[in-house]
């Protein structure tokens, strides 16, 4: 059902002539749904003039509902990006947006307040406070009558994120947006049963004994889908109806001095009010996003004139209600699927990865990652789909970017099969698979017409497969015992010095069936926080959440405070690493005095771990770089149609004079004359990675070579990992096809999955390849003098490296010898 929201210019008239009393027009955020035009007076900066073709005084805007938020306006002063809106006041007859540079609106540009500061907020350390507050939230004004908006004056700057500085590009003065036309809004049917399930630590009370979830049924009152009952059925308490309005974004159930135990005089209230909306936002057809809490209080008789009359027995918070599906369970959206065309060949790629991912908050699809693109950021956190009610299909929303061509000119974006941005469908296989209509990809600028695109691909026939990975048991891991904490950095802000290491102890409450942290920056914290700090593991064990807003040092009454990396009580997340350590979020500690209830900044902490029970460690035996190593992929993806080795030979050597590693032999080429010596490989401290240059030559030879980037094709070093078994792990790298006279580069080949063990199978491949050598007893002499010399033995270890005209004392059996680029088999007998 589609609702028009427009009243029309002579039925304003008709009221005004009749002198009836005016409705207002805007009672939800729904009704301000349209198009607008966007005016201001905008004055560029001297030398700021390049960036003013991505700005705009005077366009059309428009305000409709966000694929997360509530709300979004699309071309606010010339934008590219949506600014969401987050809520509407019809009290104050304002809308807000809390981060109105998220996501960027401008491919390089930003949002300031008036005076141009840096948006993002500056922290002086040495006073230990914000000598500039962020921008935002923008809360602006509406006129209910009318629906003109009025915006405060703004600036657009660029950023030097390095140095918290911004440089004002344009101000905007006497910033409106004038209604044009309403939107016609699709107010979907709710009927049917809901299941709410509240999220996070503070979604809902698990002390409490009425359940943690409870259940609605919206029935219809009328023919359209705007006004309902709801039935709603919390744990044991007899179920009550209540009215329910939904204009299409927000349904509304009213509650009124619901009491639903008599006995115990629960009643349902939010605030200390027992009449006030429960509100959640529309997602989709199959879910709703929490916006008011549903709370249960119980009256508190103690309580004086100007406390609480009720004491919160349960709430239900932040998280989502999923309609109940129709024949069992529903379908599971979410997950990594392998897409294949197979009617009609694409202009690109016939077949691709596509990740779809379930937002708990809003209660929505994402999908995160199609054709290749990673499409998060493009598109504020993914492209919507969005399931029907019976679960048997979906909708992807159009008209979306999957890469950005050009910087702020063009993208790739997503279109139906007309080129439009009508949704595309989804419907769901008998066999499990996904069946997509036909799209296209076409080459654009955002909001432009899509007609007028460059058409890049063409997709029919296109089915996904669901790609299972089976889930490996997770051991149960102990976080109870002592831990020794360790900070890569401590910023101190009060001239006082805080430790970078210390003692942390976790003890297990059996009774309770909770972990407590008892011992946190060296203190003893038990008795300042009954009885320690709650420490909440998630149900697969990999991570834990530590409560913030207590206390972990001083004594009365000046106490240290701990709080997120953001200053505020959301919980630090600890997590585990592959090796039993811990990684702790960084996390902020402010000092408190008790008597006045002031907090002043103290400290930051930055990159910090955890080992267990400070064992005192073993040294760490020296690791072998160098030898013969025989690296095996998973997985080779070749470009060209031509065929590249799935295994081959790589060559480590250590060049002694310079003291550094030199990969001399690679994809099985030699490349040591192509990279003056080798490709340079640089083992970290710890020893326990190297890192392996790219933008290096791994093969060909004049005028075509072939060049090895990393995985995201860029020069960043491919990370090589030491294994447990004495392998490593090669992360993935992609090569190019360079052409040297026309410096012409083109995709080859993408590694994957890369292992590489030592020695074994390189033996056979070494040939006498003119190395003078003379073995006696133990004793190898190389002809012609002292010469770079590197012995191997039958597994490719390394036994000798060095300048030298002679290596004694050689066990028995077979060695390689190798002597400048020359290698040779020998016996010691």
């Amino acid at each position: 059902m589609k609702k028009n929201y427009f009243f029309g210019a002579l039925m304003s008239l008709m009221l005004v002539l009749f002198a009836l009393p005016v409705k207002a027009q805007v009672e939800s955020l729904a009704d301000l749904f349209g198009k607008y035009q966007f005016t201001a007076d905008m004055e560029v900066m001297a030398g700021m003039e390049k960036y003013a073709e991505q700005l705009s005084a005077d366009c059309e805007a428009e305000i409709s509902k966000g694929a997360v938020y509530d709300a979004q306006i699309v071309g606010f002063a010339g934008a590219t990006s949506q600014m969401n809106i987050n809520a509407i006041s019809t009290e104050k007859k304002m809308i807000k947006a809390t981060n109105p540079n998220t996501p960027q609106l401008w491919d390089v540009l930003y949002l300031a307040n008036e005076n141009g500061d840096y948006p993002f907020g500056v922290f002086d350390n040495e006073k230990g406070e914000w000598t500039v507050e962020s921008y935002g939230p923008v809360y602006m004004s509406y006129d209910p009558a009318t629906k003109l908006i009025t915006i405060p004056d703004f600036t657009v700057v660029t950023c030097d994120i390095e140095n918290s500085k911004a440089t004002v590009v344009a101000k905007f003065t006497n910033v409106k947006m004038t209604f044009k036309t309403s939107a016609e809004i699709e107010v979907a049917d709710l009927s049917g049963s809901w299941h709410a399930t509240p999220l996070g630590t503070y979604g809902s009370n698990s002390e409490s004994s009425i359940p943690a979830e409870y259940d609605f049924v919206l029935t219809k009152t009328g023919e359209d889908n705007e006004n309902y009952s709801a039935e709603l059925t919390i744990g044991d308490f007899a179920p009550v109806t209540l009215p329910a309005t939904f204009d299409g974004v927000s349904l509304a159930i009213h509650a009124k001095d619901v009491v639903l135990d008599a006995t115990t005089g629960a009643v349902i209230y939010w605030n200390g009010a027992t009449e006030y909306d429960i509100t959640f936002s529309y997602a989709s057809e199959t879910t709703l996003s929490m916006s008011t809490p549903l709370c249960i209080g119980l009256p508190n008789p103690e309580a004086g004139e100007d406390e609480p009359k009720y004491t919160m027995e349960q709430w239900y918070m932040n998280g989502s209600a999923k309609r109940a599906a129709e024949g069992g369970a529903s379908f599971d959206w979410a997950g990594t699927w392998t897409v294949k065309t197979t009617e009609m060949v694409s202009l690109t790629s016939t077949e691709f990865e596509m990740v779809v991912e379930y937002v708990e908050g809003p209660g929505i699809y994402l999908i995160t990652k199609f054709l290749g693109n990673d499409v998060v950021n493009l598109n504020n956190g993914g492209i919507l789909l969005t399931p029907s009610a019976d679960g048997k299909t979906a909708v992807i929303k159009a008209g979306t970017c999957l890469a950005t061509i050009e910087a702020g000119v063009s993208y790739s974006i997503l279109y139906d099969m007309n080129r439009s941005a009508d949704p595309i469908a989804v419907t769901v296989n008998e066999d499990g698979t996904l069946s997509i209509a036909e799209f296209c990809v076409a080459t654009n600028s955002y909001g432009g017409d899509p007609l007028a695109s460059t058409l890049s691909g063409y997709y029919s026939g296109t089915v996904a497969t669901k790609v299972v990975e089976e889930e490996e048991p997770v051991e149960p891991f102990d976080w109870a015992g002592t831990w020794t904490v360790k900070a890569g950095k401590v910023e101190a802000y009060d001239g006082k010095e805080y430790p970078a290491e210390f003692e942390m102890e976790v003890t297990y409450m059996a009774e309770w069936d909770m972990y407590l942290v008892t011992k946190f920056m060296g203190n003893d914290v038990a008795n300042m926080n009954q009885g320690g700090i709650l420490l909440t593991p998630s149900e697969d064990g990999m991570t834990a959440e530590l409560k913030t807003g207590t206390l972990v040092g001083g004594s009365y009454p000046i106490y240290l405070k701990m709080y997120d990396m953001n200053a505020t009580t959301s919980p630090v997340i600890i997590t585990r690493n592959a090796d039993g350590t811990l990684s702790i979020a960084n996390f902020y500690v402010k000092t408190l005095n008790y008597d006045t209830s002031e907090e002043t900044p103290a400290v930051f902490y930055q990159s910090v771990t955890a080992s267990k029970d400070a064992v005192e460690e073993e040294p760490v035996e020296p690791f072998e770089w160098t030898g013969f190593w025989t690296v095996k992929s998973g997985k080779v993806d070749a470009y060209d149609g031509k065929e590249y080795p799935a295994e081959f030979e790589m060559e480590v050597t250590y060049m002694a004079e310079w003291d550094m590693y030199l990969v001399t032999k690679f994809m099985g080429n030699d490349v040591a004359n192509m990279n003056q010596g080798g490709i340079l490989l640089t083992p970290s401290e710890d020893g326990m990675t190297a890192e392996l240059k790219t933008g290096t030559l791994v093969g060909g030879s004049y005028p075509i070579y072939l060049k090895m980037y990393d995985m995201n094709a860029t020069t960043s070093p491919v990370i090589i990992t030491r294994n447990a078994d004495g392998t490593l792990s090669i992360a993935n790298f992609y090569v190019k096809t360079l052409n040297y006279d026309t410096s012409e580069e083109t995709p080859a080949v993408f590694y994957q999955s890369v292992t590489a063990s030592k020695g074994a199978s390189s033996i056979e491949s070494v040939k006498n390849e003119g190395a003078q050598v003379a073995v006696n007893g133990g004793v190898i002499t190389i002809a012609g003098g002292a010469q770079s010399v590197q012995v191997y033995d039958a597994a490719g270890r390394l036994e000798f490296s060095g300048v030298a005209s002679s290596v004694a004392n050689l066990s028995k059996g077979i060695h390689i010898v190798k002597v400048g680029g020359a290698a040779v088999k020998v016996a010691v007998k």
